[in-house]
């Protein structure tokens, strides 16, 4: 077979537990890699990059799509594209990862982006309602960004089976299409992992079962996939702040039961933490098999959704959008520098800075020139009308005492000195006080 599966979500089957069969439809992930792994040499010239998208709580992420170098495959080449709402429309065949920066035709690991998502939420919503029976909508992390190699694909790709040649930590917080739903945590040597959601199994073994057909699937109570729905992803840590788990949570607008599983205990979850911690990558990606009955398939209980899968139904693309984080990372490279404040005095000497920030000091002396300025004009223009009062005879002071008269009140500033006297000055010349001369003042 040219096909390598992905993850065999499950609750930690023991792989004797797998017979052939079951084991030849879990090699079905190679579908995605030999579909997308490498591109022909006119793919590889008309390379570019779809755009960047809002990420609330992080910032805006680029994204790399996979089949920009070439290679020996048939399979058409397809890429993801971003519409004007930011929402990723992933054709058949398509995978992408998220990254801070994007050059188009060249890969990076350097550039892809490395999540620690411990104590984290991540957030976001998918459209798979065309996705049916032997389709697979997925949105999962891998440790690509410490993936030095370029891989058989070229980009770098990694998971936990081998598909391009490498493997590494993977984390499936999706897969699935209309009928089933899986979230398995997979160290970088488990392929089988350990998961939960609804779907799926062999002759011999059944996929998870936390929720049936009624609660998720077309028309379904709580989550009717005919429609979009909300993922929320949460990573709970111990007290030392080591993962501990996966808890994903279904919700959909106008429904009032969610659908919640929690994926614990995983016998791997060190790995996984360290690889956390490190960092992961998000990607999204929509293919197909006919052999997927492993996600889908109605298992020995005869309870899963598909009795047979059918790719060649599977509808044109999936959608994945309002991606948000919470609580928010640190400015990271994935999103636009953030303006630098200015920093006040009070702010700079708190902080024990060697010295006032130049734009404070440069606002605080023009402020200081300004209002010494105005008061020395309006001094001038006041003593410029008492000398013209004085050579009229009149009072040089008409209205406050003058030299040996008892002080009534005394000016407390300058501005009240001024205030003061140009109140005086406009009685003196509308009548409303009798000047005094000073001959009869002498008197």
């Amino acid at each position: 077979q040219a096909i390598l599966a992905p993850a065999l979500p499950g609750r930690g089957y023991r792989l004797p537990r797998i017979t052939m069969a079951a084991f030849r439809m879990r090699l079905a992930s190679l579908a995605i890699g030999t579909c997308v792994a490498v591109s022909r040499e006119e793919a590889a010239i008309e390379a570019s990059c779809p755009g960047k998208f809002a990420f609330q709580g992080l910032g805006n992420v680029s994204l790399i799509p996979t089949g920009w170098v070439e290679g020996p495959s048939d399979e058409e080449v397809t890429f993801a594209e971003l519409d004007g709402n930011g929402s990723i429309k992933s054709p058949m065949g398509s995978r992408s990862y998220f990254a801070s920066t994007c050059t188009a035709g060249k890969y990076d690991n350097e550039q892809y982006l490395a999540l620690d998502l411990r104590g984290k939420t991540l957030i976001y919503t998918t459209d798979l309602s065309l996705a049916g029976c032997g389709c697979n909508a997925a949105l999962y992390l891998t440790s690509m960004r410490q993936n030095k190699r370029p891989s058989e694909c070229g980009d770098h790709y990694c998971d936990a089976n081998n598909v391009c040649g490498e493997s590494c930590d993977e984390i499936d917080i999706q897969e699935g299409n209309v009928f089933s739903w899986h979230s398995t945590l997979h160290s970088s040597w488990d392929h089988v992992g350990m998961g939960k959601g609804y779907g799926g199994g062999g002759f011999e073994w059944n996929g998870p079962r936390d929720w049936t057909s009624d609660d998720y699937g077309p028309l379904a109570n709580c989550i009717d996939t005919t429609k979009s729905f909300q993922v929320s992803a949460y990573f709970p840590t111990d007290d030392k702040g080591r993962a501990t788990g996966m808890e994903i949570t279904l919700t959909q607008h106008g429904k009032d039961c969610p659908l919640w599983v929690r994926v614990s205990g995983y016998r791997d979850m060190d790995s996984l933490d360290k690889a956390l911690a490190a960092g992961m990558t998000p990607i999204v990606s929509y293919w197909r098999s006919e052999e997927m009955l492993w996600m889908d398939g109605k298992g020995k209980d005869y309870m899963g959704p598909c009795l047979k899968d059918t790719p060649d139904r599977c509808g044109d693309s999936v959608s994945f959008y309002d991606f948000a984080v919470r609580p928010s990372f640190p400015t990271t490279t994935a999103a636009p520098p953030a303006p630098v404040p200015s920093t006040t005095v009070r702010e700079a000497r708190k902080a024990g800075q060697g010295r006032r920030h130049p734009a404070v000091v440069q606002a605080f002396l023009a402020g200081a020139f300004t209002l010494m300025g105005t008061q020395l004009v309006c001094i001038l223009a006041v003593w410029g009308v008492r000398a013209a009062v004085a050579r009229g005879g009149q009072s040089p002071c008409p209205n406050f005492p003058c030299p040996g008269a008892p002080l009534k009140r005394v000016p407390t500033s300058s501005s009240q000195n001024l205030l003061m006297l140009a109140e005086g000055g406009g009685l003196a010349a509308s009548g409303g006080a009798e000047p005094v001369s000073l001959a009869s003042e002498a008197a």
